[in-house]
């Protein structure tokens, strides 16, 4: 599994990670306007590659 990874897809969306803490299997990712044409692909991973972990995706659809 790629430890570099900086996106992750989830359906029809990008977010983007903001933290991994690989021993206790805990991903965070936070939501982007980014498109899969936006993103190289060595950088994204699937959520299905993730089945394993606890993943905490947040939805942010305001700038404050």
């Amino acid at each position: 599994m790629n430890k570099n990874i900086k996106y992750l897809s989830v359906a029809d969306k990008i977010y983007r990670v903001t933290g991994i803490q690989w021993q206790q299997f805990l991903l965070e990712a936070e939501s982007t306007n980014l498109s899969f044409t936006d993103v190289l692909q060595e950088e994204l991973s699937d959520i299905l590659c993730f089945e394993e972990f606890t993943v905490r995706l947040i939805n942010r659809t305001s700038t404050v």
